[in-house]
C-alpha cells in the first residue's frame, strides 16, 4: 500500500475523467495546521490538464500505469478522483493522506499481509493494516485503512489514523468552519491545487534557508486556470511588516536572479518577467500566469534542456 501511495501522489496532480470536488473540510482535522488538496474535476476540465494527460500518452506512461494496475487493481490516474493530506508541522507520524478512489480492498489487503512485519490494529469496526517498507527494513511503520467504498487513508502515525477515522465518523472535529479557506476557494476559480498553512514560522522556520518561511504566520496558494491561462497565486501573512519586507526582498531577489539568466536562458527571463509580487503591511502576494498552452510548451522545453546537461554531465564523465 506504501507504494501505492507513493505512485498515486507522483501522478496525482494528473487530470482523470472521473468526479471529484473542492477541499472536503470536513474530512480534515482541527488539529492540523497544513492541508494539501488536488481537485481533479477541475484539472481534467482545464486545458493545462488536457495537455498534460496527452504528454503522458506520448512519453509511455500509460503503458506503465496499466501494469501498475495489473498488480495493484487500480489506475493512479483513471480510478482515483481525489488526494487530501493534512498534518501537524514537519512531522510525518502526525500527516495521514486521504485517497479517494475505486479499490478492490480485498486485493490491495492481501498484499499488505504478506509483508514480514504486517500487523494488524482493531480500533471499533476497522482494522488498521501496518507495515514496513521491506526495502527499508529499517524505516518507519506506515498504517492504513480503508472508510467506506472508495476513502483510502494512509499515514505514518497509528493516533494520526486513528484521529483520522473519528474525524471522518464526526466524532471528532474538524476545520469545516474555516472562513479563510472558504474565502480563498471562492476568490481563485479554476483552482485545482490548495496548499494552506498557518503558525509556519513554528512549524518549519527554524529549518528555512531561504528566510521565507521563519518570517510567515499564515501561507495560501493556489495552483489553477482561469480562462485558458494557468496561474500561480500565493498569499503569505508574516509575523509582522518588518517580516513581510524581509519575504517581499528574498522574492524580488529571485526573480532578479532568473531575469539575470536570460541572456544564457532566455525562457528562464521570461517565466522571471511573468512572475509579480506586491507587499501591503503584513501581507506579501505572488502572482504569476501563463497561457497553457504556451506554459506546457515552455516545461517540455526546460525538460529537454535539464535531459541534454544531464547528458552532456555524463559523457564529460567518461
Amino acid at each position: 500500500m506504501k507504494k501505492a501511495l507513493v505512485i498515486t501522489l507522483l501522478v496525482g496532480f494528473v487530470a482523470l475523467p472521473l468526479t471529484a470536488a473542492p477541499l472536503n473540510k470536513a474530512r480534515v482535522s482541527a488539529e492540523a495546521n497544513w492541508v494539501l488538496h488536488a481537485d481533479y474535476e477541475a484539472f481534467i476540465a482545464s486545458t493545462l490538464g488536457k495537455l498534460i494527460r496527452e504528454e503522458l500518452k506520448v512519453m509511455g506512461v500509460e503503458e506503465k500505469l496499466q501494469s501498475f494496475k495489473t498488480v495493484f487493481t487500480f489506475h493512479p490516474l483513471d480510478d482515483i478522483r481525489g488526494v487530501t493530506i493534512y498534518g501537524q508541522g514537519k512531522d510525518p507520524t502526525k500527516a495521514a493522506a486521504i485517497i479517494q478512489g475505486t479499490f478492490n480492498h480485498e486485493t490491495l489487503d492481501a498484499l499488505v499481509r504478506m509483508n514480514p512485519s504486517f500487523q494488524a490494529v482493531n480500533y471499533g469496526n476497522y482494522v488498521i493494516d501496518s507495515w514496513i517498507d521491506e526495502k527499508k527494513p529499517n524505516g518507519p511503520r506506515q498504517y492504513g485503512v480503508f472508510h467506506g467504498t472508495d476513502l483510502l487513508l494512509i499515514g505514518g502515525g497509528e493516533d494520526t489514523i486513528k484521529g483520522a477515522l473519528d474525524v471522518l465518523d464526526g466524532k471528532a472535529t474538524s476545520i469545516a468552519d474555516n472562513s479563510d479557506l472558504a474565502d480563498f476557494e471562492r476568490d481563485h476559480p479554476g483552482m485545482f491545487i490548495l496548499i494552506a498553512a498557518e503558525k509556519v514560522n513554528g512549524s518549519v522556520g527554524a529549518d528555512d534557508e531561504s528566510g521565507i518561511l521563519q518570517h510567515t504566520d499564515r501561507f495560501a496558494l493556489a495552483i489553477g486556470e482561469d480562462d485558458a491561462s494557468a496561474y500561480i497565486d500565493a498569499t503569505a501573512e508574516a509575523i509582522n511588516p518588518e517580516g513581510a519586507m524581509k519575504i517581499t526582498q528574498v522574492l524580488q531577489g529571485l526573480i532578479a536572479f532568473g531575469q539575470l539568466s536570460a541572456s544564457e536562458k532566455p525562457i528562464l527571463g521570461k517565466i522571471a518577467q511573468a512572475v509579480q509580487v506586491g507587499c501591503q503591511d503584513r501581507t506579501v502576494r505572488l502572482h504569476f500566469d501563463w497561457d497553457s498552452k504556451d506554459l506546457v510548451a515552455v516545461l517540455k522545453q526546460l525538460a529537454a534542456m535539464q535531459e541534454a546537461a544531464k547528458q552532456a554531465a555524463a559523457a564529460a564523465q567518461q
